[in-house]
């Protein structure tokens, strides 16, 4: 085991360097060439057999003819078996090899290369029990793959057995065709299995090819661009859906902070604009003493409001970076609740408005001044947009696992068309709740970021002419926890 797991960290360090697409290259090209290796091998065990099966045939044909002249020369006389011309039938066929052995297997007569043959056992045995034999045997001085075709001929003279006549013819072309067709069956396998490796990964790759050339696109600053989503519903599909939503997100954030910084912009020009001016003013021009406070009242007033919008960016831009400062404590919500709307009755008496509080026990784990922030926003925003003798309520209840803050009121409302982007950041609606004062916009956004960095949640519901209503839900205590 310990061998196994270091001849894996070895065969780890040695693909580390290479790259993906070599290594599925490497790896479809070992799977193409061995099945088609496995392939070629059962075809050219039947293309073998056959050339096999032709050149014995062939091999066959040739040596009838010796075969006849061989046993035409051989005779009997007595008891002894009378050679002839076997030497001039070895003369007329230098490449025949042929031996003739008695019924004690002495050798009477052989050619000189006879003796390169390797015979096996059984076709001299065949022979001496009166059955003839024939089949494909070694060269021994020739390749390892050339054979000759041996027959093994009893000689039987007046049905009486005098010896074994053994006639060879090479087969030499049986092995070179053989070797030839192996190697080419090989090469092709190798050059099929690269091929089909190539086409494979390449296929694979395409689609992350084209997210490389979407990425420099990109980089240069077209968002635009999309990945082609690839037919079947692959890992590859997923990576481009992937990365087609990431694009897409991007995008949508890239044009937020676009029209942030834009809104930004303009929110700050306007109180630089107006303490230039008046300071020009001042400089210009020879104001009295009454005109230089006048001056110096409306500098410092454009500069609070330019320090409150400074402010709010900045804690907009910690919770976008999850860098919110919380001071997290068990608050009693509903003890809370009660603490603001006795500081906010002033304020609504002021407005003529009618502040009333519901209640039930419930407890939280939050940030009791960023709660309080974000109330008192919801409460002064109620206010400002109610009529007369309006009624504003807040109250606290249970809901799940949550705990339920709402305030309502039964002012102006809110409009079908600017609901959905009330929480957006610097939007303003464009009837009665546009800003009459000093309001950047930014309230409700900063509202919802510090919900959200507790864990919880705030929706808005609204009716043009009717009323609003803001829910936030944070997650409660839970008894164990108490």
């Amino acid at each position: 085991m310990k061998y196994a797991a270091s001849y894996a960290q070895k065969a780890a360090r040695f693909i580390a360097p290479v790259s993906i697409r070599r290594q599925l290259l490497i790896f479809y090209s070992v799977v193409f060439t061995l099945l088609f290796f496995l392939l070629s091998g059962v075809t050219f065990g039947a293309i073998s057999h056959n050339i096999e099966h032709s050149v014995y045939l062939q091999s066959n044909a040739q040596l009838a003819g010796p075969i006849q002249q061989l046993q035409a020369q051989l005779s009997v006389s007595g008891s002894t078996l009378q050679l002839g011309g076997l030497t001039h039938v070895a003369a007329n066929n230098p490449a025949l090899y042929f031996r003739v052995i008695d019924t004690s297997q002495k050798i009477l007569y052989q050619t000189a290369n006879f003796s390169h043959l390797n015979i096996p056992f059984s076709a001299v045995d065949y022979a001496q029990n009166g059955i003839e034999w024939d089949g494909a045997v070694r060269i021994l001085s020739a390749g390892p793959s050339d054979m000759a075709d041996l027959h093994s001929i009893p000689l039987i003279f007046n049905k009486k057995h005098y010896g074994v006549l053994l006639v060879a013819l090479p087969m030499n072309n049986f092995a070179r065709q053989t070797i030839l067709i192996s190697l080419g069956l090989i090469g092709l396998s190798i050059a099929a299995g690269i091929l089909l490796g190539y086409i494979f990964v390449d296929r694979a790759f395409h689609p992350i090819r084209r997210m490389i050339h979407l990425a420099r696109a990109i980089k240069n600053g077209d968002l635009s661009q999309r990945v082609p989503e690839p037919k079947a519903k692959d890992e590859v599909y997923e990576l481009a859906v992937t990365f087609n939503e990431m694009l897409d997100s991007i995008n949508a954030n890239f044009q937020l902070q676009k029209q942030f910084s834009a809104d930004a912009s303009h929110e700050l020009r306007t109180p630089v604009s107006i303490i230039r001016a008046m300071t020009d003013e001042s400089i210009i021009g020879s104001p009295t003493i009454e005109e230089s406070r006048e001056i110096i009242r409306n500098v410092h007033a454009e500069s609070i409001r330019m320090s409150a919008l400074i402010q709010d960016l900045l804690l907009l831009a910690q919770s976008d970076d999850y860098k919110l400062k919380l001071e997290l404590e068990m608050i009693a919500a509903d003890e809370l609740i009660l603490d603001i709307a006795d500081v906010m009755q002033p304020l609504a008496a002021e407005h003529v408005v009618t502040l009333t509080v519901e209640t039930i026990p419930v407890k939280l784990f939050a940030d009791r001044s960023r709660i309080t922030q974000v109330i008192v926003g919801l409460i002064d925003n109620a206010m400002k947009y109610s009529r007369q003798n309006g009624k504003i309520t807040l109250s606290v209840s249970e809901q799940d696992d949550a705990a339920v803050i709402v305030v309502a009121d039964n002012g102006v409302g809110i409009s079908d068309k600017d609901l959905p982007h009330i929480f957006d950041r610097f939007y303003r609606a464009k009837h009665a709740r546009t800003r009459t004062d000093n309001a950047t916009g930014l309230g409700l956004a900063i509202a919802k970021a510090m919900i959200l960095a507790q864990n919880g949640s705030i929706q808005a519901e609204s009716q043009f002419g009717v009323g609003s209503r803001f829910t936030i839900f944070l997650p409660k205590m839970k008894q164990h926890e108490q």
